[in-house]
């Protein structure tokens, strides 16, 4: 009998280390972690991985794919504190295991809370070190950006950044445009697995200033000119694959920046899109109409859609979309994460106009606006979301209608 209570007790004490909030204890030793649909996800508690590391809850498991290790809280103390899973059964109880002489002596507990300092202290180091090295990186690229941006010149008529322009619907760039113009730009492939950069093409271009939250440049939006083309874009194909690149392309920090086709000092009226042929074409219907807008709003190109809308916090099923197995494939949902970095406005702005293309997946367009309309609202300040025709872009809109 007692060895029967004996062992009821033991497996009551390692049913009650299981019971132990998964997600809390992970939160715990990775503040970083953020939600993510029905997960978790960030940097690994224990390794130092910054996007490798996940918790389900709904499971009751966690999972870095950097180190190959998972399983349940149990699993995640013996990770994350080097212990064995008795040790890891008693660090989450706060005891020993009953009847079991297992207790850590003094000088056990000294060793093994120093072990776990140092693996800290190194996950941290490891962590700054990389924070280091991706500051120093996006200085450098904002810095090459920069460069590329003081270089070249001003959208003029006679140049092939104004003809681009105009074959994409008779648009201008408008008084004050942070965009300009570089006759002989290069395209830069990135080096990766020790080969170098190398410049795949240098031909014209139409380049855009992002402008970041601070107000200050960080980047350069680039989109690479073929006029013989119907798009006007230049192709440039990947030597070594053949795989035709894209033609536009930003170097510097986007997230959180925009492009601003139109300047208003402290404005009130906003008129926020993805791409700067959407936003210029609205823009420019709005003036040929001579309609209010076109006088007193600000125009900004959020560059992606991503950064326009942010994370978000839920998953739902897409409804038209499935997976391999035919069920349907769960895509962002419509809830923001107001953690995420993205696009700011000016608190002055009390109308926010939002541009939804209709030649993207509608249903992850609409998610993506419900999040941006969500994320921009307060009280006093109406956001709006106008959208084009199913399966065009306002620029298809302005061009069919020229």
């Amino acid at each position: 009998m007692a060895d029967l209570a004996q062992s009821v007790a033991f497996d009551a004490w390692i049913d009650e280390a299981r019971a132990v909030d998964l997600v809390g204890y992970a939160r715990a030793r990775s503040p970083d972690l953020r939600r993510q649909g029905s997960e978790w996800v960030g940097p690994c508690p224990a390794c130092g991985g910054r996007d490798r590391f996940s918790v389900a809850p709904r499971k009751g498991v966690f999972h870095c794919r950097a180190a190959g290790r998972g399983g349940d809280v149990i699993a995640l103390a013996q990770y994350v504190e080097g212990l064995d899973f008795l040790g890891a059964v008693a660090s989450l109880t706060g005891r020993p295991a009953p009847g079991r002489d297992i207790a850590e002596t003094p000088e056990d507990r000294a060793r093994r809370q120093a072990a776990q300092e140092a693996r800290q202290a190194a996950v941290a180091a490891e962590a700054h070190a990389r924070k280091v090295a991706e500051d120093s990186f996006r200085m450098a690229e904002i810095k090459r950006a920069r460069k590329f941006w003081v270089a070249a010149g001003p959208v003029v008529l006679g140049s092939a950044a104004a003809a681009y322009l105009r074959q994409r619907g008779e648009l201008m760039a408008p008084p004050g445009a942070h965009l300009r113009f570089s006759p002989a730009h290069p395209y830069v492939q990135p080096g990766h697995g020790g080969r170098p950069h190398r410049v795949l093409h240098v031909g014209p271009a139409l380049l855009a200033g992002l402008t970041g939250a601070d107000g200050r440049f960080c980047g350069v939006h680039q989109t690479w000119i073929d006029l013989t083309r119907a798009d006007g874009k230049a192709v440039v194909p990947d030597p070594d694959t053949g795989e035709i690149l894209p033609a536009k392309k930003v170097r510097g920090s986007v997230h959180g920046a925009r492009i601003e086709l139109v300047r208003v000092a402290e404005p009130h009226t906003l008129i926020l899109g993805e791409g700067i042929e959407t936003c210029l074409s609205v823009y420019q219907a709005l003036r040929a109409r001579d309609l209010p807008l076109w006088r007193e709003a600000a125009v900004w190109s959020s560059v992606s859609l991503g950064n326009l809308s942010g994370r978000a916090l839920d998953r739902v099923r897409h409804p038209s979309r499935f997976d391999a197995r035919g069920r349907p494939a769960l895509t962002r949902g419509p809830t923001p994460d107001l953690d995420s970095q993205c696009l700011a406005i000016p608190d002055a702005v009390d109308l926010v106009i939002l541009l939804g293309d209709g030649d993207s997946d509608p249903f992850d367009t609409e998610m993506a606006l419900t999040r941006a309309r969500a994320r921009l609202a307060r009280p006093g300040r109406h956001v709006g979301i106008a959208w084009a025709e199913p399966g065009h872009d306002f620029n298809d809109m302005l061009r069919s209608a020229a």
